[in-house]
Parts: C-alpha cells; structure tokens; sequence
C-alpha cells in the first residue's frame, strides 16, 4: 500500500471485526439452498444482482421461508453489515444492506462482514473496498477468465488504510456529500438518451405532417406542384427490367385487410395545401425477396449478402464480415441492390430498415425485402416517415401494437403516406438530416459527460483515501494507537484441554455438542450467535424508561441530537453521528422518532440524504 498520512494505519479486514471467523463469512454452498427454494414472501435473500459500488440494488428480492432461514443462520446479515461480491466482472463491489432489510441470507457468492465500529465506520469500509487500490488488491487474487473469483480468506485478508475515528467520520460525511451529488449528475444524465430519441420522434412527426416546413412553402407557394398532379409515368406502375415481383412463401407473413373507406388513408386528417395521400404501392417500382441459398453455396469471397446486423440506426449499412455468394452473371440484374434501394426487415428485428447507396456490388440476405421507387418520390421521405411514430404503428411496431412475427411486401404497400411535392419531400429531408446532426452532436456529448462522470467516483475515493479530501486534526487519536488499545483489551484465550484439541479436527455443528472453546468464561469470539429468527432486529422506538442513555451528559439519544443541529441548516447523516457522540443503533431509531414526531425534516434518499431541525 502507498505511504500513509501521518496518523494512519493499515489493517487487514479481519482484524476490524470481533471475530473474523462469524463476522465474515459467505454464503452456503450451492446445494445448501437452492432456487426451487425460494418463495416471494418471507426472510430476504440478497443475490450479486442486488449489490453495486457503494449502493444497494432493491430489486428483484427473493425470499426463503423463517424455517429455512433458519438452518442457515450462519449465512445471516442484519442491515448496516458490508456485504461484497466474490463472483463476477468486477469482483469486490461492496455495498451496506440497508434499513428496509432488518435481516436475512446471503448467496454463495457474496461475503458479509460485520464491521466492529470501536474500530471503523461500516461507511467507511464500505467505501475503502471500492477504492482504486483495494480493488487493485482485489484484481491481483482473481482467479478464472469465463467465471472471476476471489477466495474468502483473500476478502479477510485486505489491507484497508484506516484514519483515525474522528477523521473517519469526516470522510465519510465528505464523501456522502461528494457522491450524492455525482448521483444526482448520473441520474440527470440517464434522462438525456430519452430526450433525444422523443427529440427525433417529434422531428419525424412535424416533418410527415407538414409542420417542419410551414414556412418553406409560405416562401415556395408559386413555384410548387401538388404531389396529385404527378403523372402517371413519374409514379411509375411499371417494374423495373430485370426485376420480378416474388411472392411471399406459404405461411410466412400475412397481408392487411382490405381499409374501410375513410380508415387508414388520412381522410379526416388535415394536410397542407398541396399534399395527399396515397400510398407505398402507387410510388413502388417492384419488391423483391432477398433470395436463399444452401449453407455449401456460401464462401468467404464473392458478392455479400447484406443482413440485418449491418444496418445502422441511422440506415446506413455498414458490412460485418457478411457471408458471400457467386452469382451467375444472367441473374445479377435480378439478384442485386441499386443504389437508393429501400432494405425492411420482415421476420426477427421486424422493421429495421436501411437504404442502399454503396458503390459495391451487393444481394439482400432472405429476412430482408427490396423496395425499388420512382423517381416521382424521396426514398428518404419514405425511411423517415416509416421510422416516424405514425410508420411504426402502421407496421405494427407501436407502443400499443401487438408485435408480428413476421411482415411482407404487400403489407407494406397498402400502408397510406401523406406525400408532399417532391421538393418538399427534398426539403423535408434536408431539414431531418440538419436535426438529426444536432441529436447526433448532442449523443456525443452526453457520452463524453457520462464518461467523465463516471470517472468521479474512482477519483473522489482515491483522493479520500489519499488523505487529501478532508483536513487532518492533529488531536485526533492515531488509528495504530487505537488498534493497539482494542488488541490489548482482546482476552488471550486459556490453553485448548486435549478433548478440546481434538474438536478441532472432528468439528460438529452447532447444537450437535463437541467442546467449547472456552475464554476466561465466555465463548471465543464473544455470545454463540443466535438462530436467524431470533438475532435482534433494530427497534424504531426510544429507550425504555430506567435504559442508561449513552451520553456523557446523560442526555437521552434525540435530545442530543437536536442539541447537536441548529435550525434551518441541513446536517448529513455522518455530521450529526459525529458531532452528537452516538452510534448507529441509536442514530436509527432516534432520528425515526425525531421525523414521526415532525421535528427533523429529511430531504433526499441513500447518500444524497439531508436532515434538518424544524424551528421550534
């Protein structure tokens, strides 16, 4: 470990606990409690999916029942325990359980560590486990690349920097304060992905329904021609040389039922002067169902058939080692792509679209169908307004929509489109593509922002664990003096009878008799722990009448916690522990009654937690 400020010392993670063998342990082995086991209601479990850096994940909570529970007493935690993943990428995320869970049962794969707090804020250990060099400690004792562990004798056996109390305290209170607001930042952050995709959505809805260029046609009024006038020749009813209308195979797919008159096609729906509607049909040359070939007739040269995973979001295609076939030069008119082709999907990712503009000659692969249309239309148009809310929900792909297996061509023709001029369609398209950039500039400084973010965290503990984040108090008892106080206050433990000796080797568990480990009168380790149901659970009331007040000033728990708050200023948690000289048994309870009894006032959750003290 890097040099220590001055007061510090280092510890092993077993030495800040009472007894390392019960106060940190992982869960039982893998037959010892089984999925079939679980119930939804009863005592909870917490899984690896439930613990993340420095936070608790409350989902997806699954139950054993209290008899159950039970048997693996053991494998207990009650809320404030640290609780650390020895599985997974990354190994040694640590986190505390907290108060919604007064108790319950670890998986195998997780390790809980009952922190001593003569010696060491549980905030403070949950934090040095996710910093930079613990997990750099961590990383160094993983084993396997497919599965990563770690071992429980290496999570006993971290190093951990540790200041003294006091200054444990403030870091911890500084920390609280620090990450609560990079929370807050990564929070704000995750809203922005859905703001810009409503941002597109709404730039697709104004641009197929006129608004996007009001203005352009106030300015182009004489100079355009409604999309009605067009003649038949520049609609196109003709396929194109070379290419075939194929069928959709039996079975896969189906066609839209006829319209009602006035259903579907807009009737109702205003549209700017100089628009209509028609539909995909009246503008599409021919469609084409990408062929199949036998697996034997692929190769690794050739022409390439493009798939749906080289579609981008954008439509664009970018090829990814696609598989390739010869073609017979008489068939490639049929076969291949021409540029400003339309590419849909029709079975698996049903809708995904891209358009062709490549200069390499290119066949669609068999999920895909080939539109070709005339030049009387923007084949961008048609993208845009397909991928537009409107366009999905009349593929099927709406919010509100039960989804297709599958889709074909005909479908896909008879959807109605409301159709500008061309140069407005061309206008449109511009205007799109301009917004789009903007989004595009926006995504990519959001990632840049989220990136750096979540970067704070690491940076922010090194720092504390460095010493740097808070000021030194040169009163303040140096950690190595504590430590060696508690160690000489630890009973040295009577010398092991022969029958005592032997128990080591034939161990039995507990409640099956075996000899005791005796220390000048106790068991080793302190009180034999108690079955789950019945370790103590942390009671939200006040101490009975005639309970000894921990204070020096004989103060009961809430009193000196308002004497420690002045009104209208906001006290983390860690501030007003330190500053009112009480644990965290009393600080749970005591604050509980304080709120109920509408005398302190919380704002925020988790860390982000502020408490202040209501005028009186």
């Amino acid at each position: 470990m890097s040099e220590l400020p001055q007061g510090w010392a280092t510890a092993h993670l077993e030495e800040l606990t009472e007894n390392p063998k019960q106060d940190i342990v992982d869960g039982p082995f893998g037959s010892n409690l089984k999925a079939s086991e679980y119930v939804d209601v009863g005592i909870p479990i917490v899984r690896l999916q439930n613990i993340d850096r420095n936070r608790f994940l409350e989902k997806n909570i699954r139950c054993v029942t209290s008899l159950k529970a039970d048997e693996l007493s053991r494998h207990s935690f009650l809320s404030g325990d640290v609780i650390i993943t020895k599985l997974g990428a990354p190994v040694g995320k640590a986190c505390i359980v907290p108060t919604t869970l007064p108790r319950g049962v670890i998986v195998a794969d997780v390790v809980r560590a009952r922190v001593n707090e003569r010696k060491a804020l549980k905030e403070f250990v949950s934090y040095a486990i996710n910093s930079p060099e613990v997990v750099s400690q961590i990383n160094l004792e993983v084993k396997g690349s497919t599965r990563p562990r770690v071992n429980l004798g290496h999570i006993r056996a971290l190093e951990l920097p540790l200041p003294p109390l006091n200054e444990q305290r403030r870091i911890v209170a500084k920390l609280e304060e620090l990450l609560g607001r990079v929370d807050a930042s990564q929070q704000r952050l995750e809203n922005i992905p859905v703001i810009i995709k409503r941002f597109r959505q709404s730039v697709l809805a104004a641009a197929c329904s006129g608004r996007l260029t009001a203005d352009w046609r106030e300015e182009q009024a004489p100079l355009t021609r409604p999309a009605a006038t067009l003649s038949r020749g520049e609609r196109g009813n003709a396929p194109s040389p070379g290419a075939s209308r194929h069928r959709l195979p039996k079975g896969e797919g189906k066609i839209l039922p006829p319209l009602p008159e006035g259903e579907g096609r807009g009737e109702g729906e205003e549209l700017p002067e100089g628009w209509e509607y028609s539909t995909i049909s009246e503008h599409c040359l021919d469609s084409f169902y990408g062929p199949r070939f036998a697996k034997e007739e692929y190769a690794q040269v050739g022409i390439p058939t493009i798939r749906t995973t080289d579609f981008t979001e954008k439509g664009r295609i970018v090829l990814n080692n696609p598989p390739c076939i010869e073609i017979p030069q008489d068939k490639k008119a049929k076969f291949l792509l021409n540029k400003e082709d339309l590419l849909v999907t029709r079975t698996g990712s049903i809708g995904k679209m891209a358009i062709f503009r490549e200069d390499y000659e290119a066949l669609p692969s068999a999920y895909l169908i080939r539109f070709r249309f005339t030049k009387g239309i923007s084949v961008d148009y048609v993208f845009h307004y397909l991928m537009s809310s409107k366009g999905q929900e009349l593929l099927g792909l709406g919010a509100t929509s039960v989804t297709q297996p599958n889709i074909n061509a005909e479908t896909i023709k008879a959807l109605p489109i409301p159709l500008p001029p061309l140069p407005e369609q061309n206008e449109i398209v511009r205007r799109v593509e301009a917004l789009f950039t903007l989004a595009d500039q926006l995504e990519a400084r959001y990632r840049t922002a989220k990136a750096h973010v979540d970067k704070l965290t690491q940076s922010i503990l090194a720092k504390a664990f460095r010493g740097e984040l808070v000021p030194q108090d040169p009163n303040d008892e140096p950690a190595s003096v504590l430590l060696e106080r508690i160690r000489a206050e630890r009973p040295s433990p009577l010398p092991l009878s022969r029958r005592e000796r032997g128990s080591r080797n034939n161990p039995r568990p507990p409640g099956e008799g075996g000899a005791k480990r005796r220390v000048r009168g106790v068991y080793a380790g302190g009180e034999e722990p108690l079955p789950l149901a019945a370790e103590p659970i942390v009671a939200y009331k006040a101490p009975t009448v005639g309970q000894a007040a921990f204070s020096s000033k004989n103060q009961p728990v809430p009193q000196r916690i308002l004497a420690a708050m002045q009104p209208g200023r906001d006290y983390s948690r860690a501030e007003i522990i330190s500053a009112s000289d009480i644990s965290d048994t009393e600080w749970t309870w005591a604050i509980r009654q304080l709120k109920e009894e509408g005398k302190v006032r919380q704002t925020g959750e988790r860390r982000g937690a502020r408490y202040n003290r209501k005028q009186e």
